[in-house]
């Protein structure tokens, strides 16, 4: 069983009876800073931009989710259950019962409330899952778990990317690794997406799981290969096995009332994922209720990215390929070049390929009659005069029949060319404008007679 009480420690003063309050147990405010508790420690940059590479505050992604933590079992869920004190096993009156139906209050979702804390105990087996379910894609950096009896001899933290349809093991915990999980690498690895066991935090002593390797911070958080491995949707802690204090009851584990994990404190601690092109983030839709200290998940977007971590560049600058920031390198993401005449763009590889990794925007849906990848052109039969407001189009004024291509004119649009761009593609013109060859003759005829 599993079970978040505070005054339970050897030395310290017993309160009268686990469910002597009511039917509750008093504790700290499982988030509120305590000046004993070891600080948590700071895994990112600090938040802010510097260099032009981005980075959220990181917070503990608990707060306001009590509604998504939820577990395999719980203590006292169906009647009461009895558990004992480890560390006073001769005192009988350190043995108590846990009782979790309604009314009692002693469901996983009270570790999280501020205001009214309350025990959790899980039933004493030892295969017990603790689960957060985010309600997006979130960048997991620690988790810290306190605990306040035996901690586990050997547990797993596991995440998934898919919202809880596909599980990978992050890392294993075992107090020896080589015999509960062979053929897994003792940590800390070679790489930082090696999967390891790491056996310093399975001793019989509560302390604090600190379960990013500080190693990581030398890295670029902003790596592709870091971002894959820390991006999360749903984080599960699987307790594992017991600590038996070298024995093994002859009736099993099972409700021994001896043999439980006692976990006073649960931080998950990581950030909305952002690729660095944010500093902020805001609720985002369909998340939980805003509360104090909560970590949200839609990122406040800069360098002209969108999407609800800025995985996407602006619908107007597609002009080059969308990347994550990096430590001195904003990749900023280009404006297309249309002239004021499109809202939005879209990028073609083979076209920036071609350019040599210049430009590979394309102009989407040009307005104001205009066309071609920039919205550089008049649209068939207009021209624009350069002096004039450049969404004032004229009609070429070609005759069809002088004219070829039924009447089209050049879309010059430099101001020297005056008349602009309209010059027509006859060939034959007078004056700038093409006639019928008939007329034409006639006119030239005219003018040597006079």
């Amino acid at each position: 069983m599993v079970f978040f009480p505070e005054s339970l420690l050897e030395g310290e003063e017993k309160s009268p009876g686990l469910l002597g309050d009511g039917g509750r147990v008093p504790l700290g405010s499982l988030l509120a800073p305590r000046a004993s508790a070891q600080e948590v420690p700071d895994m990112m940059p600090p938040p802010g931009c510097s260099g032009g590479n981005c980075h959220p505050p990181t917070g503990n992604l608990v707060i306001g989710r009590g509604q998504n933590l939820r577990t395999s079992s719980t203590c006292g869920l169906h009647g009461p259950e009895l558990y004992c004190v480890v560390s006073k096993v001769q005192d009988s009156q350190n043995c108590c019962f846990c009782d979790s139906r309604d009314g009692k209050s002693h469901g996983i979702e009270n570790v999280v409330s501020w205001s009214d804390p309350a025990a959790l105990v899980l039933t004493g087996v030892e295969n017990v899952t603790i689960q957060l379910d985010l309600e997006g894609a979130f960048f997991f950096t620690y988790l810290v778990m306190t605990f306040k009896t035996l901690r586990p001899a050997a547990l797993l933290l596991e995440r998934s990317v898919d919202r809880g349809h596909s599980w990978q093991v992050y890392r294993y915990f075992a107090h020896n690794c080589s015999g509960l999980f062979p053929g897994i690498l003792p940590a800390p690895g070679r790489r930082v997406s090696d999967l390891v066991c790491d056996q310093r935090y399975s001793d019989i002593k509560p302390v604090i799981f600190q379960v990013l390797d500080p190693t990581f911070l030398a890295e670029n958080t902003n790596n592709m290969e870091i971002q894959e491995l820390l991006r999360v949707t749903n984080l599960r802690v699987n307790f594992s096995k017991l600590h038996t204090l070298g024995d093994r009851p002859l009736g099993g584990l099972k409700g021994h009332p001896f043999y439980y994990y006692a976990v006073y404190e649960l931080v998950i601690g990581g950030s909305c994922l952002c690729h660095g092109h944010a500093s902020e983030c805001r609720p985002a839709p369909g998340s939980p209720p805003s509360m104090e200290g909560m970590v949200h998940g839609h990122c406040v977007c800069r360098h002209h990215t969108a999407g609800t971590h800025c995985e996407r560049c602006q619908g107007l600058y597609q002009d080059r390929p969308w990347q994550a920031a990096e430590p001195g390198h904003p990749h900023a993401c280009q404006e297309c070049e249309c002239h004021g005449h499109a809202r939005s763009c879209h990028f073609d590889m083979a076209l920036y390929l071609a350019s040599g990794n210049v430009s590979g925007g394309v102009c989407d849906s040009c307005q104001h009659n205009t066309a071609g990848r920039h919205c550089e052109l008049c649209q068939p039969f207009l021209h624009r005069d350069p002096r004039e407001d450049p969404r004032s189009l004229h009609s070429c004024d070609c005759d069809p029949v002088g004219a070829l291509e039924g009447g089209l004119c050049d879309a010059y649009t430099d101001a020297t060319l005056v008349p602009g761009c309209n010059k027509c593609d006859g060939r034959l013109s007078l004056e700038g404008r093409s006639v019928p060859l008939p007329d034409l003759v006639t006119r030239v005829s005219a003018a040597l007679a006079s």
